[in-house]
C-alpha cells in the first residue's frame, strides 16, 4: 500500500511539474511572437511599401500604405483637371501617390498640383 502512496505522489509531482513548466514555455513563446523588433518592422514596411508612382491613400476605397524611404506623399489630378489646384481637394475619387518631388524630373504622375517645382 504504502508502494501506491509514494508512485501516486510521484505522478502528481511530474504532472504538477510539467503543467507549469509548458505554461512557462508557452508563454515565452508568445511573448516572443508579439515582440517584433525595430529593425524586422522596418524590412515589413519597405515590402509591402508603395513605390514611387504607387497609390499612398486612395480616397475611393480608403486603402493607405506608407511611402518606401526617400518618397513622401502627394496629392493633386492629372493634367487636365480643374485650373486651381486647390479645387480637387473637394472632389470625391482623388488619390494620394508616392513621389520623389524634387529631383527636377516631371514624372507622368506629377503635375504642377502635385509637384510644382519639378513641373513648372
Amino acid at each position: 500500500m504504502k508502494k501506491w502512496i509514494w508512485i501516486l505522489i510521484i505522478i502528481l509531482i511530474l504532472l504538477i511539474g510539467g503543467y507549469f513548466g509548458w505554461k512557462s514555455i508557452f508563454r515565452q513563446q508568445t511573448e516572443t511572437i508579439g515582440q517584433i523588433g525595430y529593425s524586422e518592422q522596418e524590412e515589413i514596411n519597405q515590402l509591402f511599401c508603395a513605390s514611387e508612382g504607387e497609390i499612398y491613400f486612395d480616397s475611393t476605397t480608403g486603402e493607405s500604405n506608407e511611402c518606401c524611404e526617400g518618397l513622401v506623399p502627394k496629392t493633386g489630378l492629372p493634367d487636365g483637371g480643374p485650373a486651381e489646384c486647390e479645387e480637387f481637394s473637394q472632389m470625391d475619387g482623388w488619390s494620394t501617390i508616392c513621389t520623389n518631388c524634387g529631383n527636377s524630373i516631371c514624372e507622368s504622375w506629377e503635375n504642377k498640383c502635385i509637384c510644382p517645382e519639378d513641373c513648372a
